[in-house]
């Protein structure tokens, strides 16, 4: 568990807690730091992730992307499970959500620019 915590950001917070935090001036500095690394790395994986072949990526405003699979790869959680057993990366797919045919899309969390793009590796392999 301390190692989860440990690759965690600085800021893992919602948005209420942000607003307190942002009322902390000794801490404003950091905060804006930490929140601008968040941003650039999440922008990085958008477009890395749109490079897949017909990965359908919709523009984040959040920490995490939103995408539908290509339409000639298997269901979010094949894929989720695949990632997982083979590189102990943990995404969420959408399966049995409201959303209309949710098992066709991926919810994935923006990490360090590292993480990400051995992610994006991985699903480009899946792709091959």
């Amino acid at each position: 568990m301390n190692e989860i915590r440990a690759a965690l950001p600085t800021w893992n917070v919602n948005t209420f807690a942000e607003f307190f935090l942002s009322k902390l001036p000794h801490l404003a500095h950091a905060a804006k730091q930490s929140w601008t690394r968040v941003g650039s790395n999440r922008d990085k994986l958008y477009a890395d992730l749109r490079s897949i072949d017909g990965m359908s990526v919709l523009k984040p405003d959040a920490n995490f992307v939103f995408c539908e699979l290509p339409p000639h790869w298997p269901d979010g959680d094949v894929i989720a499970s695949k990632l997982l057993n083979d590189r102990g990366i943990l995404i969420r797919h959408n399966g049995g959500k409201t959303l209309q045919n949710g098992k066709r899309f991926l919810r994935i969390a923006s990490r360090t620019e590292e993480d990400n793009k051995l992610l994006v590796e991985a699903l480009k392999d899946i792709a091959d």
